[in-house]
């Protein structure tokens, strides 16, 4: 029996090693690209050119497109919510769930000066007339504006 044999490293309780496997990606409008795990540790977030996929991990098949224009991702610390810039337009969060939100545009192509803390994102979206201060709840996806949050 070969070492690396899956029936019998399932009669014997071993977990199997991961098998490589190749995904080809159509690419987007952006120059991002990057293979990051989710908060859910079942999904493999894409993002190939600026074209965003999430993967099944297990069957390594796609779930969903989220659209080709990703501007840059980030997580937090504990990686509970992983954030998607679309365009420099709008935020999308996941977390352990699955999707949390998405916001509709809030900037005309532009976020600077990005900060998570417990229960916000803050930063700066770019308007015609300038930079303008924003916050996006986390537990909701509500966006307000102005100094005063």
């Amino acid at each position: 029996m070969r070492e690396n044999d899956p029936e019998r490293q399932k009669n014997e309780g071993v977990t199997p090693l991961a098998l490589p496997w190749i995904g080809s990606f159509e690419i987007g409008h952006m120059s991002v690209g990057t293979v990051q795990m989710m908060p859910d540790d079942k999904h493999l977030f894409v993002s190939a050119k600026g074209a965003g996929y999430i993967i099944d991990l297990k069957s390594h098949t796609l779930v969903e497109q989220i659209g080709t224009h990703v501007a840059g991702v980030t997580e937090d610390a504990p990686r509970t919510l992983f954030l998607v810039d679309h365009n420099g337009t709008s935020l999308e969060a996941f977390g352990r769930t699955g999707r949390l939100w998405k916001t509709d545009t809030i900037s005309s192509g532009g976020f600077r000066e990005l900060a998570l803390n417990d229960t916000s994102i803050v930063g700066e979206a770019r308007h015609a007339s300038g930079w303008t201060a924003f916050s996006v709840k986390l537990a909701t996806g509500e966006v307000r504006f102005g100094d005063g949050f």
